[in-house]
């Protein structure tokens, strides 16, 4: 027979260390797309200028540090943001149910 489970409240610290790895993994993600972008758009655009086009490889590397970074911290703000919400309203009307 199934149980009914209910999630009460939510621990806020490891609901935001969660959203933060997520962020970060799809920050990295963007940083290697952008990074592709503007090292072959830049590359095309400014061919035959050398400095010009190490500052297109310099921002792309750069877009696959600094992304996951600005993402990851966006990510830990939004999942303090989102548990203490859920856990202010689950307070009030109740939390999730699901059955295991």
């Amino acid at each position: 027979m199934a149980k009914e489970i209910e999630i009460k409240k939510l621990d806020i610290l490891s609901v935001a260390k969660i959203y933060a790895i997520i962020g970060a993994i799809i920050g990295f993600v963007i940083g290697i797309i952008t990074a592709i972008v503007v090292i072959s758009g830049g590359g095309i655009f400014m061919m035959g200028l050398g400095t010009m086009s190490g500052l297109a490889i310099a921002i792309g590397v750069l877009s696959i540090i600094i992304m996951p970074i600005i993402y990851g911290i966006i990510g830990f703000l939004a999942g303090l943001i989102f548990s203490w919400l859920y856990n202010v309203i689950a307070e009030r009307i109740g939390g999730i149910k699901f059955q295991s």
